[in-house]
């Protein structure tokens, strides 16, 4: 074997070792390929995905403060209507102590008139004399405006007392 059929046997198996190395380059290179589009489709899920969770959260957040802000003006018109209720309820009791004081006076007053009214029944009869004789002094004068005006023209004023 001469050094130039050696070189040929040589050069041949290095070119079918560099044809199989290229085959597995280029199927190493599929691989990559298909790696890359795999993750570069990964990657737009997981963006999708933390875009959709980042949506939602911005939402509850929004809902909770909304919800957070509600309530917390239920709960100031909550203490703004007690204070406002403890403060009718204490005028209340005011009220109806001083009832309850009026009512004393006048139950005391009420129990003295009508003790005095049983100790003193003379003078519940003098005081319904008082009144008929009042109501009869009334009921001439009376008369007397009525007919003034025909007791003018008849020039008659002074004859009304002594026929009375």
């Amino acid at each position: 074997m001469t050094i130039q059929s050696s070189l040929e046997a040589e050069t041949g198996k290095l070119k079918r070792e560099v044809e199989v190395l290229r085959e597995r380059l280029f199927f190493l290179q599929q691989i990559t390929d298909e790696a890359k589009a795999e993750v570069q489709k990964h990657q737009e899920e997981v963006a999708a995905i933390r875009s959709e969770g980042e949506r939602r959260i911005r939402e509850e957040q929004d809902k909770l403060h909304t919800r957070l802000a509600e309530s917390q003006e239920k709960a100031f018109r909550a203490e703004k209507d007690l204070a406002q209720a403890q403060t009718t309820a204490k005028d209340l009791r005011q009220r109806i102590d001083e009832f309850q004081t009026q009512y004393a006076e006048l139950k005391q007053q009420s129990d003295d008139a009508l003790s005095s009214s049983k100790s003193r029944p003379s003078e519940a009869d003098e005081l319904r004399v008082q009144l008929l004789s009042l109501k009869s002094e009334n009921s001439l004068l009376k008369r007397k405006a009525e007919t003034i005006n025909q007791r003018y023209k008849n020039s008659d004023l002074v004859s009304f007392y002594l026929r009375e």
